[in-house]
């Protein structure tokens, strides 16, 4: 039921509701809805062919043609395109029956785009056509269309990823962050391939984070763990308290526990979960 419900829906779309086709005017029996015979109004059937029984191209039903009255015509050519001496769909002259040969060119010596093997241009006479590029697709400077030369890359010698034939980008980094004149991670004022003055560690070009402490957690000014103020790279004195007296449990110098904007809500959760 579901099959026949769409297949009635297709024709519903196809044929109007006297039965004709609402493309070509025809119904099933191959009557046409204006004229009221096989015929529409231009002299054709529903098949393709006229009175006299040809198609447009001058074939009938059988393959014979109106001009030679044989299954070729006067070209030497069947129906299907076929030579007669060659049994090909190219004459002995190496062209088809539209006058192209093998290698996509006309009688004139063009192909379809006005190219000659040599890659002269028909309008213009020259390499370059009149867009300004030649049969490869390259202009003067031998740049493509989307502004790459043959090997990728562009008038200022970058490729579609933004890199020199080193692996480089406009500011001197490869792929990998490095650049090409410190070696490191950082060019020579100091920032990333980001324009960051700090890596993704957290360091920047002389190793130091933003408070001043070295990957050892040695302070620059002090040449200790702690900085002028007492703390360590985590914010913790001597005694392991932070700046707001809590140490890393939480607690603060009288063993009290306190619930404070500035703690740690891990910390918090812990807490709780111990009951303390």
């Amino acid at each position: 039921m579901l099959g026949k419900s769409k297949k009635k829906k297709r024709n519903s779309l196809k044929f109007d509701v006297f039965g004709f086709n609402k493309k070509s005017g025809f119904n099933k029996d191959g009557i046409h809805k204006h004229t009221g015979t096989l015929f529409d109004k231009n002299g054709w059937t529903k098949g393709g062919f006229n009175k006299d029984g040809y198609n447009k191209n001058g074939w009938t039903k059988e393959g014979i043609h109106k001009d030679t009255g044989t299954f070729f015509n006067k070209d030497g050519y069947k129906e299907n395109g076929l030579h007669k001496e060659t049994g090909t769909t190219f004459a002995p002259d190496g062209f088809n029956k539209n006058g192209i040969n093998q290698e996509g060119y006309n009688r004139d010596g063009y192909n379809k785009y006005g190219w000659t093997k040599e890659g002269i241009h028909k309008d213009t006479g020259t390499l370059y056509a009149s867009d300004g590029f030649n049969k490869k697709g390259f202009d003067k400077n031998g740049l493509g269309r989307g502004g790459y030369d043959k090997d990728g890359y562009d008038e200022n010698g970058y490729n579609k990823f933004g890199r020199d034939k080193d692996g480089l980008n406009k500011d001197g980094f490869n792929k990998d962050g490095i650049h090409n004149h410190t070696g490191t991670f950082f060019d020579l004022d100091g920032l990333t391939r980001y324009g960051d003055a700090f890596d993704t560690a957290g360091f920047n070009k002389d190793g130091l984070n933003k408070d001043g402490f070295n990957k050892d957690g040695i302070h620059k000014h002090t040449g200790t763990l702690f900085n002028k103020d007492g703390f360590n790279k985590d914010g913790f004195n001597k005694d392991g308290y932070d700046e707001n007296g809590f140490n890393k449990d939480g607690y603060n110098s009288k063993g009290e526990f306190q619930y404070d904007e500035h703690h740690n809500p891990e910390i918090d959760r812990r807490h709780d979960d111990h009951g303390h």
